[in-house]
């Protein structure tokens, strides 16, 4: 009989970038209030989500931070320029 012997777990992160700095999130946190937090930090009013590299609207959002996931902030302005 064969063993597969454990030789490490496998570590799931979440990322979250803003302004191009890239951040660690907790797994399990609550995705709209870390969101709006990095948003408000970044002195944006109005921004895209995008959840690997898909833009998610605010009512398609999970309520926690997944693991394995990248989540980009990306301003967006009245105009509807980047």
């Amino acid at each position: 009989m064969w063993e597969v012997e454990e030789v490490g777990s496998v570590v799931s992160v979440a990322t979250l970038e803003v302004n191009g700095a890239i951040t660690e999130l907790n797994i399990g946190d609550n995705l709209k209030e870390v969101v709006l937090q990095a948003a408000r930090d970044a002195g944006l009013g109005k921004f895209k989500l995008f959840v690997n590299d898909v833009e998610i609207l605010p009512h398609q959002a999970t309520d926690l931070v997944e693991a394995d996931t990248a989540y980009k902030i990306q301003a967006f302005d009245v105009a509807g320029l980047v």
